[in-house]
C-alpha cells in the first residue's frame, strides 16, 4: 500500500510540472504577444491601396506590393490582381465589406487571408473607407491592409493553452500581485462548486481552512517565489458547501520585464483521497506495532517461563545426580572401606566420619553437575 501511495504522488507531481510548464508557456507566449503588439509597425507591413471610382484607376503602396508577393517593377496595380491573391472565402469577404461601406457609407474593417505565393500566406486586417465628395457621393475607395499574421499566431497559441487550462481536471486559479482571484478554470468549479463571481476579488487564504498559506504575506512563501522557485504546499481547502478537501498546491509566480511578480498562478489537486489513504496507513501501522509489541511482551514471558522451567528440570537432575553419586559412595564405603576400617582401625568414629564427608559432598557435587547441564543446553541453543 505504501508504494502505491508514493507512485500516487509521483503521478500527481508529474501531472502537476506539465500543467506548470503548459501555463509558463501561457505566459511567454503572452509576453511574446505584447512584445510583438508594440513594435507591429517594425515587424509588419502596412499597405495602403486606392480606387478612384471616377477614372477607375488603383494605386498601391510599395508596402502593398509586398504584402501581396507582386514585385512592383513587374506588374501594374489593379483589382482584378488583388483578387486573385486572395482565397474565395476572403475574395467574398472584400466583396460584401466593400458593398457594406458604399451602403452605409461608414468605414469598416474585416480580417481575411492573402496568398502571397503557393507555401506563404499572411492574415491581414482591412480597414476601408469611403471618401466623399461636397454632395456626398462616393469618390474614392481607400484601403489600409495590415499584416497581422505573427499577432494571430500567437493568439492561436494562446487559445490552444488557454483551453488546456480550462479543460484540465485540475483546479487552477490566477491571483494579482496582491493574490486577489483573477481567473478561475472549470476544473476549479467542479472542485470547489464556487462560480467565478463568486470568488474573482477574493483573497486566495479566503479558501483555506486555517489561512496559513498567506501568499503575499508569508515571508518564506514570499522568498522562494522570488527566487523563481516553484511552491509545493499540501494544506486544506474549504469547498462552497465548507466540505473539507486535502489539496496540494503548486504555486508560480508570473513576472514582469523587470523581473518582479505581477501575478501567481496556482495548480491545486484534491489528495483527499490519498491523505484518507496516508491515515488509514498510519492507523494500521500503529495497530501493527501495538500487536508486535503485544507479541514481543508474550515471547518475552514465554521465554522466561521456559528458561525457569528449564533451571528446574536441570536442577531436579543435578539433585538426582547428585543423590545417586553420595548413594553409590555410601554403599562402595560400607561394602569395601567399613571391613577395612573395623579390622585394622578398631574405629567407628572414622567410619562415620567418612560418610558425613561424603553427605557434604552432596551441594558441590550438585552445583557442578548443574553448571554441566547449562553449558550444554546452551550449546545445543546456538546451535
Amino acid at each position: 500500500m505504501e508504494e502505491n501511495q508514493n507512485q500516487e504522488k509521483e503521478f500527481l507531481i508529474r501531472e502537476i510540472e506539465n500543467l506548470r510548464a503548459n501555463l509558463e508557456a501561457m505566459d511567454q507566449k503572452n509576453k511574446q504577444l505584447e512584445t510583438e503588439l508594440r513594435q507591429v509597425q517594425e515587424k509588419t507591413w502596412t499597405g495602403k491601396w486606392e480606387m478612384d471610382l471616377t477614372t477607375k484607376s488603383v494605386s498601391w503602396s510599395d508596402e502593398m506590393y509586398l504584402i501581396l508577393g507582386l514585385d512592383k517593377s513587374e506588374v501594374k496595380a489593379d483589382m482584378k490582381l488583388f483578387n486573385e491573391k486572395l482565397p474565395p472565402i476572403s475574395r467574398d469577404k472584400l466583396n460584401g465589406a466593400i458593398r457594406k461601406c458604399f451602403l452605409s457609407k461608414e468605414d469598416y474593417s474585416f480580417e481575411h487571408v492573402v496568398e502571397r505565393s503557393e507555401t506563404e500566406k499572411l492574415n491581414v486586417r482591412t480597414d476601408l473607407k469611403l471618401a466623399l465628395n461636397d454632395a456626398g457621393a462616393p469618390v474614392k475607395l481607400v484601403g489600409i491592409t495590415n499584416d497581422i499574421t505573427s499577432i494571430k499566431t500567437a493568439q492561436q497559441e494562446l487559445e490552444k493553452l488557454s483551453l488546456i487550462a480550462s479543460k484540465t481536471s485540475n483546479a487552477v486559479l490566477v491571483t494579482d500581485v496582491n493574490t486577489n482571484i483573477e481567473w478561475i478554470n472549470e476544473g476549479f468549479i467542479r472542485l470547489f462548486g464556487f462560480r467565478l463571481d463568486e470568488v474573482v476579488g477574493k483573497k486566495f487564504k479566503e479558501l483555506l481552512k486555517d489561512q496559513e498559506l498567506e501568499l503575499g504575506n508569508h515571508s518564506y512563501i514570499f522568498k522562494m517565489l522570488n527566487q523563481y522557485h516553484a511552491l509545493n504546499e499540501e494544506t486544506v481547502m474549504m469547498s462552497k458547501k465548507s466540505n473539507e478537501i486535502w489539496v496540494l498546491v503548486n504555486l508560480t509566480p508570473i513576472l514582469d520585464y523587470e523581473l518582479n511578480p505581477e501575478k501567481y498562478i496556482a495548480i491545486i489537486t484534491d489528495i483527499t483521497v490519498q491523505k484518507k489513504n496516508e491515515r488509514q496507513l498510519e492507523k494500521q501501522k500503529t495497530e501493527i506495532s501495538k500487536q508486535r509489541d503485544k507479541v514481543e511482551l508474550i515471547n518475552s514471558e514465554l521465554t522466561a517461563t521456559l528458561d525457569e522451567l528449564a533451571r528446574t528440570k536441570i536442577s531436579r537432575k543435578s539433585i538426582i545426580f547428585s543423590i545417586g553419586t553420595i548413594v553409590f559412595l555410601v554403599i562402595l564405603t560400607e561394602a569395601f572401606f567399613d571391613p577395612i576400617i573395623e579390622k585394622y582401625a578398631y574405629n567407628n568414629y572414622l567410619s562415620v566420619g567418612v560418610k558425613v564427608g561424603i553427605a557434604l559432598l552432596l551441594k558441590p557435587v550438585e552445583s557442578i553437575y548443574e553448571r554441566i547441564l547449562i553449558k550444554r543446553a546452551l550449546s545445543k541453543s546456538k546451535k
